[in-house]
């Protein structure tokens, strides 16, 4: 089955796991998101995962205007989003199936990354944590990334 995952990006972080689920789950298209106003043509793959950072506890607004722009003739699709987050993913997942929902697209899996956070304000870090935290997320990565093939399982679960 053919992916496309379309993936939006500030620190690099979404783009990071967009590759990784791409490189898991084979046949798979990476394509940036670029909200420039025009109509998303009908996708010509069986599913199409969205991946993006959590900005303010909800989506980027070039998200919200990409998920605008989606052709209704994508309905019918297996649908995921991936949010990556620094330990909050809000109502992010929430506000994505809304605008899907909108556009007559069904969501059928969302799912939280905790990644690095870039809030400096509110998180202390350094290096050593940094690479500790990179370390034990590659490996439960790689446990969890399997459920990323819908046609195997669809047992994620929604995050809150």
């Amino acid at each position: 089955m053919s992916t496309i995952i379309y993936y939006f990006t500030g620190t690099g972080n979404s783009l990071y796991c967009a590759r990784r689920i791409g490189d898991l789950l084979g046949d798979t298209t990476i394509l940036p998101i670029e909200a420039d106003g025009k109509k998303i043509a009908l996708l010509k793959a069986d599913n199409i995962g969205l991946v993006f950072p959590v900005y303010a506890f909800g989506l980027p607004n070039v998200v919200k205007q990409f998920i605008k722009h989606l052709s209704s003739d994508n309905k019918g699709k297996y649908y995921f989003a991936v949010a990556t987050n620094g330990g909050r993913v809000a109502g992010a997942l929430v506000l994505t199936r809304r605008l899907l929902g909108a556009r007559g697209i069904k969501l059928s899996a969302g799912y939280s990354v905790i990644m690095p956070t870039n809030m400096i304000l509110l998180h202390e870090t350094n290096e050593e944590k940094r690479k500790n935290f990179l370390t034990q997320w590659r490996r439960k990565f790689g446990r969890s990334s399997r459920q990323l093939n819908p046609v195997s399982t669809m047992q994620w679960k929604w995050a809150p």
